[in-house]
């Protein structure tokens, strides 16, 4: 069997070792940011005025009943049933 102080050498001369590996390798430190000093708070000089929409205004059209649709084109009335607003059209 090895004898303790081998055992003392061997360890000193692994931990030697991983040394030298470390100060050849090194380990590069970490980057240390550089100080930058916040500003002071500054109060805001504007009020906030959100976006105004551009809406224009149409004069509705007449609205016409369906009588008034058949009188108006001899007795012939369409009726548009898809998903969108329903309305009375005439041909």
């Amino acid at each position: 069997m090895t004898s303790k102080a081998d055992l003392v050498r061997i360890g000193k001369e692994g931990f030697a070792l991983v040394d030298e590996y470390i100060a050849i390798k090194g380990r590069p430190s970490a980057p240390r940011k550089p100080y930058v000093s916040r500003e002071t708070y500054k109060p805001c000089l504007y009020q906030y005025k959100p976006q105004q929409t551009n809406l224009y205004q149409v004069d509705a059209r007449e609205l016409m009943n369906t009588y008034e649709v058949v009188q108006f084109n001899d007795g012939v009335s369409t009726m548009d049933y898809s998903k969108k607003k329903s309305s009375n059209r005439a041909y």
